[in-house]
């Protein structure tokens, strides 16, 4: 029927199917094709652990204290890959949540609006071990927010998808995705004017922040992506808790 089906194997062992039989019968209510948007997190058993996260900001050392529910690391252990978009879209729980709220929003208050984008940059790119998904993992992983604040590593994806996440939340700009070939990043909307590397999107400017840049501050972008192409990963309303 011209449709692209996948095999989902959800066991996590790798398997090459050399045949494959099709049932032909239909069901009356299967209508549109399967969904993996996360609009509310599930209603599991709750597992809360924690975590200190360090990281330095103008000299100075600061922990954050966070939660996190392991049931929900271990629902989106196995969870098909889908689009970059889902994952930016996605929530964390509330008791992640509020305790990186906790944590940052003392760091950030009273202060101007790209420093508190600069502190919480700091805090992604420094509070985390990069590693990519196929060290970790052997197989590309792209994680939630949930997650990332669990396993030991990040890549690149799940660093932009938790930065944006703080950013829209803690300081309230328009965030998006920026997809570099082999890389993600993100480019933050501010409301007054800032130098350095930039990209345009719906006509409005987007200074890049990009959470794997170790050191860099907001407005610079890695040397070999400045003139790269890019696609934009524009991120929607996030779901309640």
């Amino acid at each position: 029927n011209n449709n692209t089906y996948y095999l989902a194997n959800l066991d996590g062992e790798k398997t090459r199917f050399t045949s494959l039989m099709i049932y032909s019968g239909t069901f009356e209510a299967a209508t549109f094709p399967l969904k993996l948007d996360v609009h509310r997190l599930p209603a599991i058993h709750k597992s809360k652990m924690q975590r200190s996260l360090k990281f330095a900001y103008n000299g100075r050392e600061h922990t954050i204290e966070v939660e996190y529910r392991k049931d929900l690391v271990d629902f989106f252990y196995r969870y098909p890959q889908t689009s970059s978009s889902l994952y930016f879209q996605a929530s964390l729980s509330p008791e992640a949540h509020n305790s990186l709220v906790k944590g940052l929003r003392p760091l950030i208050a009273n202060r101007p609006e790209a420093e508190k984008v600069d502190i919480i940059l700091s805090f992604v790119q420094r509070a985390f071990e990069y590693e990519t998904d196929e060290v970790q993992f052997g197989w590309e992983k792209p994680l939630f927010p949930e997650e990332t604040l669990f396993y030991p590593y990040s890549d690149c994806e799940d660093r932009a998808v938790l930065f944006a996440y703080l950013v829209r939340n803690l300081v309230g700009l328009d965030v998006i995705g920026l997809d570099y070939p082999g890389h993600i990043s993100t480019a933050v909307k501010f409301s007054k004017k800032i130098s350095g590397d930039f990209v345009m999107y719906k006509n409005e400017k987007y200074v890049i922040c990009d959470p794997t840049y170790i050191g860099a501050s907001i407005g610079q972008a890695m040397p070999e992506h400045k003139d790269a192409e890019v696609t934009f990963i524009p991120i929607g309303v996030q779901p309640a808790f």
